[in-house]
C-alpha cells in the first residue's frame, strides 16, 4: 500500500485493485436515530445492488421499518458511520434466542468508501457494546456474493463455522451459499 501525504490535503491511499485513489476522511460512529431511516435504507440498497442483489421494496425487510424496536429496544444496537454528514457505514447487533449470544447483522459500507477501515470501526464498536450488554459470543452470516466480507470476517477473528445453501429459494436456485461465522468476545 502506498501512502501519499500532502500538506492540507487528506491522506490518499492507493489500492492495487482500484483505478482511483480514495480519500480517507474520519468516520464518526454513533447510534442509529429515526431521522437516519431513509439514509440507512439507501445504503443497504446501494451496497447490495453492487453485488447483484435486488433488495426489493422496503417493507420486505421488516427490521428496516422498525430499527429502534428491532435492535435498540430489544437487547441490541444499531450503529451508523458518517463522513462529512453522510451515512457511509452501518451495522446491527441482535439478540438471539440463546443466552449470551448475539448476532451481527446489516453490516454495510458504501461501495465508494470500502477498504479504508470503516467496517472494522463499526464492527469493533458493536463488539464492545455486545460485551457491555452481557454477550460472550457473536455470530454473523454472509453470502458467497459478498467476497470482501468473506475475507474480512476471518481477519476480524470470526472463523467460518459452517456453510450451507441459502434458505431463500430465489438465491438457492442460483446456487448462492451462506457462510456462518462465530467469535467468542472478551
Amino acid at each position: 500500500m502506498q501512502v501519499v501525504l500532502r500538506e492540507k490535503i487528506p491522506k490518499m491511499v492507493t489500492f492495487p485493485d482500484f483505478r482511483e485513489r480514495k480519500l480517507i476522511s474520519p468516520l464518526t460512529v454513533r447510534q442509529y436515530q429515526e431521522k437516519d431511516k431513509d439514509a440507512v435504507w439507501a445504503l443497504h440498497v446501494r451496497a447490495m445492488s453492487v453485488i447483484g442483489v435486488n433488495t426489493g421494496k422496503k417493507g420486505r425487510h421488516k427490521d428496516f421499518d422498525s430499527i429502534t424496536d428491532t435492535y435498540l429496544n430489544n437487547g441490541g444496537d444499531f450503529l451508523v458511520g458518517e463522513v462529512d454528514g453522510k451515512i457511509v457505514a452501518m451495522g446491527g447487533l441482535k439478540k438471539t434466542g440463546t443466552e449470551g449470544v448475539g448476532e451481527i447483522v446489516r453490516m454495510r459500507v458504501d461501495p465508494d468508501t470500502q477498504h479504508v477501515g470503516y467496517g472494522k470501526q463499526i464492527l469493533k464498536k458493536l463488539e464492545a457494546h455486545a460485551l457491555q450488554l452481557g454477550y460472550h459470543t457473536l455470530t454473523l452470516s454472509t453470502s458467497n456474493l459478498q467476497i470482501a466480507a468473506l475475507a474480512f470476517y476471518p481477519k476480524m477473528g470470526y472463523p467460518e463455522i459452517r456453510k450451507e445453501l441459502s434458505p431463500i429459494p430465489q438465491l438457492a436456485e442460483r446456487g448462492i451459499m451462506i457462510s456462518h461465522f462465530q467469535k467468542v468476545i472478551k
